[in-house]
């Protein structure tokens, strides 16, 4: 869905497809309410995800154009840090409110949520609206699409960043997935895992806040930062439950700033209409890097363990940000050489 998504988000008001994600999202809780069973939770779930879709791509090229058009496209790293802490300070709120509102049963837990999804998708009509680029019409749909495609496999530098994006979303996307679980290995108790998890929340708050930092970094840097965190998974064996819940924050800080940096980086090097498409594009390719990652992560940690798995998967970064220092390189050559 999300391509199909990223399609209509070039040729429709994007702030229309915000509030219809919103809009299915809400739907998914209320189906929840509605049917309590297997085929309900895995309809909501459905539901979930093309209200996902229609967000994934289309609010990054929603904020970059808007930016664009009031000639501040320069401060679209400082806009999305922005966006993606005030994002994560929302979820840890909800986490705590949900801990007390549970006491009060299942289904107010769901018509809150899904009240609020409602309240958060309708808040977006009072957004600019942005114009829509060219009426749509299957030839024209078509032809986007193909000029996206075209786009990232004729110019090597959004190749390489895209490339980039996918891989490093991937190694902090999936190993955030199983923190909680490793620190069930380390002896900690569910309300103790509760508040670790609520810490490493806080870092990724900070992270996003401070991810404009990092863009100041040269490309070199970057590369090393990625590298850093992965070789933080990789002694994380040999520390004690103190330092590794230290060097789980160090990484999630870490990893989760670079991510954001190469996110913007995206929207800086797409130059055609097809913005949308392309960024969904990118996140499409992040979700098939990480089910492939998920399956090596399920083999392992069955094989071995939680804390093997993580280990290897920082010897699986280090290779990331190896990548990263050439893919930059060829960037620098690309950018420098280019009329």
């Amino acid at each position: 869905m999300n391509v199909p998504a990223g399609l209509l988000a070039d040729h429709f008001p994007r702030r229309n497809l915000l509030v219809m994600g919103g809009l299915i999202k809400a739907l998914c809780f209320v189906t929840w309410i509605v049917t309590q069973n297997y085929v309900g939770f895995a309809l909501g779930f459905m539901l979930w995800g093309i209200g996902g879709a229609f967000s994934d791509g289309t609010l990054e090229a929603f904020i970059y154009d808007e930016l664009k058009a009031a000639r501040a496209e320069s401060i679209y790293t400082k806009v999305l840090g922005r966006v993606n802490a005030i994002a994560q300070v929302s979820i840890l709120a909800a986490t705590a409110l949900a801990a007390l509102a549970i006491k009060l049963g299942y289904s107010f837990v769901l018509v809150a949520s899904a009240v609020g999804v409602a309240i958060s998708a309708l808040l977006v009509v009072g957004l600019p609206k942005v114009r829509p680029i060219e009426e749509i019409n299957e030839p024209k749909y078509i032809a986007t699409l193909r000029s996206a495609f075209a786009e990232i496999f004729r110019r090597r530098s959004l190749l390489y960043i895209v490339l980039i994006g996918a891989l490093i979303g991937t190694a902090f996307g999936v190993l955030e997935e199983y923190i909680p679980l490793l620190f069930k290995d380390f002896g900690y108790d569910r309300p103790a895992i509760a508040m670790l998890d609520a810490c490493l929340g806080v870092a990724s708050v900070a992270a996003t806040y401070a991810a404009v930092q990092y863009e100041r970094l040269r490309p070199l840097f970057l590369s090393l930062c990625v590298a850093i965190s992965g070789f933080l998974l990789i002694i994380l064996p040999m520390s004690k439950n103190l330092s590794g819940i230290i060097m789980l924050t160090l990484y999630t800080f870490i990893i989760e700033a670079v991510y954001t940096v190469y996110s913007a980086k995206l929207q800086h090097e797409i130059q055609s209409h097809a913005r949308a498409t392309i960024t969904s594009v990118s996140f499409v390719m992040l979700e098939l890097l990480s089910i492939g990652a998920y399956l090596v992560y399920g083999f392992v940690a069955d094989k071995a363990g939680h804390l093997a798995a993580f280990h290897i998967f920082g010897w699986g970064v280090v290779v990331i940000a190896l990548y990263t220092m050439l893919a930059n390189r060829s960037l620098t050559r690309l950018h420098k050489y280019s009329p």
